[in-house]
């Protein structure tokens, strides 16, 4: 973690300046910020991000990757001009083949060659936001960072302060498990390294076999490019239909979730062990669906209505199972377990497809599994923005207390919360506490009391609530991060609008 002695010596300039009103975080008066020896520290980090700043790439590369693009675009006009029209749809299978096999692989191979190398600096500011911790047990965080003086200053009076070089924390180990190394000397180094290929390869193979299914080229020891085709040639018609357009919805989800996952600096090797599963899954429910599709009746019989359904079941499987439970005779549907939760993640604000299936892999499956998750490994692993990931959390957690409603038309007790404002528990916590001792302040909360609450003499169901929050473990986390939050804005509000 670089040279702490030298950070010590500001230590006394630092406790002058400390807020005892403020413990996240130290404030540092002008008088104290121009005692602190930063100007080494600073010059070495402006030297270090410079050493690390790409270089200007020379123009007759620029120049080759532009010929490149040309000769590639020159060639397929001149494959369209030149080839015979049977030949060309023979040339572009093989091309639809190969591209969109690749693809994917292409997708991760770059990413591991240019993502971010800010995620050290992004965990070490959420994990003293989220206050995981106490401060001396959590990694250093950035010399720029709001938190870094604070974090030096519980170094100092912690145990083991006097060794230059901190030991590393279980958090830092957890981050290079699974990022790589993490820092050298006085500045952020990541060194990110890269999983093992093997799901990327295996997916790779997978996507070859079906898109060759897809679009069946001809052999091409019997395709002329110049001359005529036999007749001989066609691809031959096979009854896989239904099979076909289920691998197109899966590959549909496949590359969107990929390229969202890209985006978000999240794309791991395993998010291809889930594409090659959801390829398997789609294509046994597909084909169970259409065998039962056709002695049943219940469902149109045409061709593209069951390519339809075979699409829909690849970007949603549960479409798949449903039908099939649907198709299933009546004396067998009462053993069938439904998928549906009770508490499905789908409910939650801002939770889409996407997020749902990214917290599937965690081992999330509803709004239980979100309250109690441990949110470390679901923070480092999934790459979700934390605010949403503690809004979700805070959302789940009043959910699971309130219930659902006894009678299936009558309107919710979530829904009676939202028509006040009060949508998560955080929100139930702050509205149920005065903002002052004024009679109407005290005959607001007490009306609200009572708002779920049916017989007069019942006890108030949203103190009830608000007791059994106490014990909820990830809640104190969720206040940590809304509190720091606030004092963020407080600060920028007294910066701006003195």
């Amino acid at each position: 973690m670089g040279n702490v002695a030298q950070d010590k010596q500001a230590i006394p300039a630092i406790d002058a300046a400390l807020d005892p009103l403020d413990p996240p975080r130290l404030r540092l008066g002008a008088s104290a910020r121009g005692t602190l020896p930063l100007t080494p520290v600073t010059a070495e980090m402006q030297v270090a991000v410079a050493a690390s700043a790409p270089p200007r790439r020379p123009t007759f590369k620029r120049l080759r990757d532009a010929l490149t693009v040309i000769a590639i675009a020159c060639g397929a006009v001149a494959a369209g001009m030149v080839f015979s029209p049977v030949a060309r749809n023979e040339v572009f299978k093989l091309f639809v083949v190969l591209y969109f096999s690749l693809l994917p692989a292409f997708i991760y191979l770059h990413f591991i060659s240019i993502r971010g190398l800010t995620l050290w600096e992004e965990y070490t500011e959420h994990l003293f936001k989220l206050q995981i911790d106490e401060p001396a047990c959590l990694p250093r965080p950035p010399l720029h960072s709001r938190y870094y003086w604070r974090w030096l200053a519980a170094r100092n009076t912690a145990p083991g302060a006097l060794a230059d070089e901190p030991p590393k924390t279980l958090y830092e180990k957890k981050f290079e498990a699974l990022f790589g190394t993490t820092r050298s000397d006085d500045r952020v180094t990541v060194v990110l390294h890269s999983e093992r290929l093997a799901p990327v390869i295996l997916a790779t193979m997978l996507f070859a076999v079906a898109w060759l299914v897809v679009v069946m080229p001809s052999p091409l020891f019997e395709l002329s490019l110049f001359g005529r085709i036999p007749a001989n040639v066609e691809s031959p018609t096979l009854p896989l239909e239904t099979l076909r357009f289920g691998f197109l919805g899966a590959y549909f989800y496949v590359v969107q979730m990929l390229v969202r996952r890209y985006f978000q600096d999240d794309l791991k090797a395993s998010a291809y062990l889930n594409a090659t599963l959801r390829v398997v899954v789609v294509t046994l429910l597909a084909w169970t669906v259409d065998l039962e599709l056709q002695p049943s009746g219940l469902l149109p019989q045409s061709a593209g209505y069951r390519s339809a359904l075979a699409f829909v079941i690849g970007v949603f499987p549960d479409v798949g199972w449903k039908a099939l439970q649907t198709l299933v005779k009546l004396p067998l549907r009462s053993l069938v377990r439904s998928l549906r939760q009770v508490y499905p993640l789908s409910d939650l604000d801002g939770l889409n497809v996407w997020y749902e299936a990214r917290l599937l892999e965690e081992g999330i499956d509803d709004m239980q599994n979100l309250a109690t998750c441990n949110l470390l490994a679901v923070m480092l692993n999934t790459r979700v923005p934390v605010e949403r990931l503690v809004d979700w959390i805070d959302q789940s957690i009043l959910y699971l207390h309130l219930g659902k409603p006894v009678v299936d038309d009558a309107e919710s007790p979530r829904e009676q919360l939202r028509r006040y404002g009060i949508r998560t528990a955080t929100d139930l916590e702050d509205v149920l506490e005065p903002i002052s001792q004024a009679p109407d302040e005290v005959a607001r909360i007490a009306k609200l009391e009572r708002l779920l609450t049916t017989g007069p003499d019942d006890p108030s169901v949203l103190r009830s609530i608000l007791a059994a929050l106490r014990s909820e473990p990830n809640l104190r986390y969720v206040r940590a991060w809304r509190w720091a939050d606030s004092q963020e804005r407080a600060d920028i509000s007294a910066r701006h609008y003195p």
